[in-house]
């Protein structure tokens, strides 16, 4: 299998959009016979990153933990400090830290076991500050 979603949402509705959710990342992770996320498509998973909704920031980030071997080529491609791969960088460094367990050990996962090494991304520090002098 791709990858495991241990959280599920309540309801059918919730369960549905999961597994489209896993799906749509298997399908996207760039292995033999997948095609590639786009840019775009990871933008509107780190997008939700911010959702009041624990469970869909913690599916989110296990969906991304499975596009790990293409988040890495996108935090290569730009070194601008308003650019995917810096909001990518500072939601999965700050999801760490997030309140709801179940979020920051998701994000602690994708974190250590991402090829991208977020940590070397020049724009992170700018991407955080933000957050430090203007929290939401």
């Amino acid at each position: 299998t791709c990858g495991t979603f241990e959280r599920k949402p309540v309801g059918p509705v919730g369960q549905r959009l999961l597994a489209v959710l896993r799906e749509v990342c298997c399908a996207s992770n760039g292995d033999p016979g997948c095609g590639i996320a786009s840019e775009v498509q990871v933008g509107v998973l780190v997008d939700y990153l911010t959702s009041p909704n624990d469970v869909l920031r913690v599916n989110i980030l296990q969906g991304l933990t499975i596009l790990k071997n293409v988040l890495g080529v996108l935090i290569y491609e730009s070194n601008d400090v308003t650019s995917l791969a810096n909001k990518l960088s500072t939601a999965v460094w700050m999801s760490n830290f997030d309140v709801v367990g179940a979020v920051s050990n998701a994000g602690a996962i994708l974190w250590s076991e991402s090829s991208c090494r977020f940590r070397e991304h020049p724009g992170i520090c700018e991407g955080l500050l933000i957050h430090i002098t203007s929290p939401q």
